[in-house]
């Protein structure tokens, strides 16, 4: 993010490409970091919590760049920064009901959506240096859609989050703790009669 901040302000066509380039560069090897923790099952809670928070602190310091550069709104990150605070609210409170929220689908879109805004400010500002209009009306035209397709995933986490907790809250009260199937260990001793019973050994 410094290297990227760094080169966004050396105001250059070449720095600007640089940036666009270590910008892909970072979501590859977040999408390819991933891939791999996935493949190897070598998914930690620790990388769990770090992979988002590497990855908000990648698109929201360069969307507060592009705000202070009048290319993108400050409030739809304030926004976007509620949704966050909302949700993690949310699943702590789930989490001390005992009510498991599982992960949603809605995040990685938004995520998705955010990237694209990312790219295509970046693109914007690659060509603004070279003073190609028509590449900046249409970075600029699909940086809006993915605006709006951000905005509206937000908006829809956070409603689906409250729908699966109310919901989660209101099947535990009717029926109780669910008990998820997990392996045990019986210990017998075989000296004891109740091991030489056929009946009860197989009972356990």
């Amino acid at each position: 993010v410094p290297i990227i901040f760094y080169l966004l302000f050396q105001e250059s066509s070449t720095a600007s490409l640089i940036a666009l380039l270590l910008f892909l560069l970072a979501i590859l090897s977040d999408v390819l970091d991933g891939y791999l923790a996935r493949k190897w099952k070598e998914i930690t809670r620790l990388g769990s919590f770090l992979d988002p928070f590497v990855d908000k602190i990648l698109m929201y310091s360069l969307l507060f760049f592009f705000s202070l550069q009048n290319l993108f709104w400050f409030w739809i990150i304030i926004f976007f920064l509620f949704r966050d605070f909302i949700v993690m609210v949310i699943r702590w409170i789930a989490s001390r009901d005992d009510v498991h929220i599982p992960e949603e689908k809605y995040k990685q879109l938004m995520s998705i959506s955010l990237c694209g805004i990312l790219f295509t400010l970046l693109l914007y500002h690659l060509f603004a240096y070279h003073y190609n209009l028509a590449g900046m009306q249409i970075t600029w035209v699909i940086s809006m859609i993915f605006t709006l397709l951000s905005l509206f995933w937000a908006f829809i986490s956070i409603v689906k989050h409250i729908l699966m907790y109310v919901r989660g809250v209101y099947h535990r009260r009717k029926f109780g703790k669910a008990i998820l199937p997990e392996k045990i260990i019986i210990l017998a001793n075989r000296k004891s009669s109740g091991y030489h019973d056929l009946y009860r050994r197989r009972l356990l």
